[in-house]
């Protein structure tokens, strides 16, 4: 669960970092960004981090999103069936 949240942080520094020279570097090269389009980046941003953090904690705390979906050979129907497999 450490291991996890210290990734997570990483993932979310590199994120930001990224995110901040892209619009540092356009700066220096004369591009200007408006105002409203940064809002924009930075909220998109921030959905991004929450997601990181939502995907980061809640398997440490024993929810799962999604499942594990595999295919079925039904002989009945000749057919391929998805069939979820709880664990």
């Amino acid at each position: 669960m450490i291991e996890a949240v210290i990734m997570g942080l990483i993932y979310l520094c590199l994120l930001v970092i990224c995110v901040y020279l892209i619009t540092w570097v356009l700066g220096q090269l004369g591009i200007a960004i408006p105002d409203n389009i940064m809002k924009v980046i930075w909220v998109i941003v921030i959905l991004v981090a929450i997601l990181i953090i939502v995907r980061t904690i809640l398997p440490g705390m024993g929810i799962r999103i999604g499942g594990t979906q595999v295919q079925h050979y039904d002989t009945a129907t000749s057919l391929l069936v998805p069939v979820h497999i709880a664990s």
